[in-house]
Parts: structure tokens; C-alpha cells; sequence
């Protein structure tokens, strides 16, 4: 391999280079690695000389070969490496790139590289939401799952993210099961956590695909839970969606006198709080 021989300056460019598994633009690479102009064009030249890299257009560099890459990082001491996947993250956070799936995705896989869970998490829950966005449901689905393994401690902005997997990622691909498995995580951390707020809303979340499985007497409860919830917390949006789900229910059943009247009510709420769909 032609990886021996060379220079400390060369093989630690190819370090920051390897630690980036997407593509290396030379004006980024030249910021990372602190070399001066003179000394980060000499390192390239003696990489390429050594057919070790190769230069694409737009000044990116490629290895010659994957297990090139794969042998300088593996070889990289793991506190190094973690140094390394920090500068990348500092500088492409810098950088004046508009927020961007990709910016994201990659910003936070570099954070959770550098052992920092803390800046990874919002950079993972953006990537989640930009592709959910774009309907990148697959895509969406691991980066939740990524900032959700993140979370040591649950709080209402991760209640609030593992509803959304359940409910725009989990529901829209037709995974009730795994629906009715993540609403109900969701809830089961509100209430250990004194979160009411969100307890509601899990609560009416859980039971429209607890309702879609044919399981209506723990929908019902699920509804009626969330109903009186959202009254004692003077949750109006999540009140109207409870009387709503409770306004099908009691259709279903051919109450239908029953059913217009809640579906009157939770009509009434809505467009008292605004609600343009209403």
C-alpha cells in the first residue's frame, strides 16, 4: 500500500480527509487542517503523486481507493479521530451554507463521531423533520431514531419528536403496530416525567391507530384520557382533536345524535383558537 513514506504534514491531511465519508472540497479541507496555503498544496501534490488521491471537479478530492480511506481512519487513534470529527463539525457549522437536509445530516453525524451528544441531537431532529419534509420517509425514520438514541433523559421536545416518527414517519408508511409502540413510549415518558401537556396529546395520538387496528375499547380510553387532560391543562388544540376522535367513535357505533354534537363542539373550539381548517 502506498500509504508508507509519507510526510506527517501529507498524512494527516489524508486523517481529516478519511474522517469524511462524503466529498472533500480542498477549500474546506485547507481550513480544517491549519496548514498554511504552501504546506496544505504540498501535501496534496505528494498525495497525488503517490496515486494515493485523486482530484474530481470543483477541486474535491477522492482516494484512489476505498480501503485506502478505510485503513487511515481505522489507524487513526480513536481520541484523534474524535479531534478530527470536532474540527469538521466547527468548521462546516461555520460555513454560510443554507440549512439543508445534507448539511444537517452530516453535521450531526460528525458531533455524534466527536463523542458530543448534546450538539448532535438538534442537528439529527432537524435532519429528521427536513426529511420528512421532502418525504425521505426511510431517511427520516433513522435520523429520529438517531436523536431519540441520543436522549438520555426524556423531555418534552423528545416526546414531542418520538409522536412525530410515530405519527408523520411510522403512520404514513401504514406501521400501526409500530404506531401504536411509539405513541405509547411516548406517553409512558410524559406521565414518568409530570409532562400533562404532552400526556394529553400522546394519549389522542395513540388512539387513532389503536382505532385503525379495530382495538376501540382501548381508543376509547385513550380518547377519553386525553380529553379530560387536555380540559384540566386548558389544552384547547388538543381538546378539539379528542372530541373529534370521540365524535368518530360515537358514529361508528351509530350514535350519531351523540356524534354531531361533539364533532359541533370540537368544530366550535377550532375556530375559536384559530384554526383555518376548522
Amino acid at each position: 500500500m502506498n500509504l508508507c513514506n509519507l510526510t506527517a504534514a501529507a498524512y494527516h491531511l489524508l486523517e481529516c480527509a478519511a474522517a469524511h465519508p462524503f466529498d472533500v472540497f480542498l477549500d474546506t479541507l485547507s481550513i480544517l487542517v491549519e496548514a498554511g496555503a504552501d504546506g496544505f498544496e504540498a501535501g496534496i501534490s505528494e498525495l497525488q503523486s503517490k496515486q494515493i488521491v485523486v482530484l474530481a471537479q470543483e477541486r474535491c478530492l477522492l482516494f484512489a481507493h476505498l480501503s485506502y480511506r478505510d485503513a487511515v481512519y481505522e489507524n487513526t487513534e480513536a481520541s484523534s479521530r474524535r479531534a478530527i470529527h470536532r474540527r469538521w463539525a466547527e468548521t462546516l457549522e461555520s460555513a454560510s451554507d443554507p440549512p439543508s437536509l445534507d448539511r444537517f445530516a452530516v453535521l450531526a453525524w460528525h458531533w455524534e463521531h466527536a463523542a458530543d451528544g448534546q450538539r448532535a441531537r438538534p442537528c439529527y431532529l432537524a435532519a429528521a423533520r427536513a426529511a420528512r419534509k421532502v418525504y425521505a420517509q426511510r431517511d427520516a425514520e433513522r435520523f429520529y431514531r438517531a436523536y431519540l438514541d441520543l436522549v438520555e433523559v426524556p423531555t418534552a421536545e423528545s416526546i414531542q419528536a418520538r409522536n412525530e416518527l410515530a405519527r408523520e414517519v411510522l403512520g404514513f408508511g401504514g406501521r400501526l403496530e409500530d404506531q401504536v409502540t411509539e405513541h405509547s413510549r411516548a406517553l409512558d415518558e410524559a406521565l414518568r416525567i409530570g409532562d400533562e401537556l404532552n400526556a394529553g396529546r400522546s394519549h389522542a395520538l395513540l388512539s387513532l391507530p389503536l382505532l385503525r387496528l379495530g382495538k376501540r375499547d382501548q381508543a376509547l380510553a385513550s380518547v377519553e384520557a386525553s380529553l379530560a387532560i387536555a380540559r384540566s391543562v386548558r389544552d384547547r388544540p388538543t381538546e378539539a382533536a379528542a372530541l373529534l376522535g370521540l365524535a368518530r367513535l360515537f358514529s361508528d357505533e351509530g350514535r350519531l345524535r351523540e356524534a354531531q354534537g361533539t364533532a359541533a363542539e370540537s368544530l366550535a373550539i377550532a375556530r375559536a383558537i384559530g384554526d383555518r381548517q376548522a
